[in-house]
C-alpha cells in the first residue's frame, strides 16, 4: 500500500488515504471521467509494475449507494461480499447472476456492482468473483470491508476510491 500510495503520489493524485491491504485508495485528482481515470491509473500501474492491473474507479457517491443497497438486502447469511464492477453488466448477465439459486447462496445484481450472499464457508462456494468475471472486469470485497469504507470515504465529495 505504501508502493500505490508513492506512485500516486509522483503522479500527481493527492490527499490519498488507503485502507489495510485491501488494494483500496481514496484520493483527489482533476480528472473527472471515470473512464479516463480508470485508463490513467492502469498505465500508472503497468508502469511501476510491469504488467496490467485492471482498476475500477467508485465515487463517493457510487460507494455509499452500493453500500446502502447490500445493506437493505433482506438476507440472513454467515457471509456476504460486494463485487464492484468496471462496467455495468448485460441485461442477461443480470438476470443470470439474479436468478443464482444454488444451495445456500444468493446474488443480486446492481448498476455496477454484485452482491452475493453465503450460509456456508467461502471454499464451499459455487458463486464467486470467478463467475462474474465471465461477464465483466470485476473486484470483490467483503461486505464488512464496504461498510468501513462507505463510513470513511462515501460522503467525502470529490474523492474517489478505487479497488485494484
Amino acid at each position: 500500500m505504501a508502493d500505490l500510495k508513492e506512485c500516486l503520489t509522483d503522479a500527481g493524485f493527492s490527499d490519498l488515504e488507503t485502507h489495510l491491504a485491501t488494494g483500496n485508495v481514496r484520493f483527489r485528482t482533476p480528472l473527472r471521467s471515470r473512464a479516463r481515470l480508470e485508463e490513467r491509473l492502469e498505465e500508472l500501474f503497468q508502469q511501476r509494475t510491469g504488467f496490467a492491473v485492471p482498476t475500477i474507479v467508485v465515487s463517493p457517491s457510487e460507494l455509499r449507494e452500493v453500500h446502502d443497497a447490500a445493506t437493505a438486502l433482506d438476507v440472513d447469511a454467515a457471509r456476504r461480499y460486494v463485487t464492484f464492477l468496471k462496467e455495468p453488466l448485460s441485461a442477461g448477465a443480470k438476470a443470470e447472476i439474479d436468478a443464482w439459486d444454488a444451495p445456500g447462496e444468493g446474488a443480486k445484481a446492481l448498476d455496477r456492482a454484485v452482491v452475493w450472499w453465503l450460509h456456508h464457508p467461502t471454499q464451499a462456494a459455487k458463486f464467486s468473483n470467478a463467475k462474474v468475471e465471465r461477464h465483466a472486469v470485476a473486484t470483490t470485497r467483503d461486505l464488512k470491508v464496504v461498510a468501513t469504507l462507505a463510513q470513511r470515504w462515501g460522503g467525502a465529495a470529490g474523492r474517489a476510491p478505487t479497488g485494484t
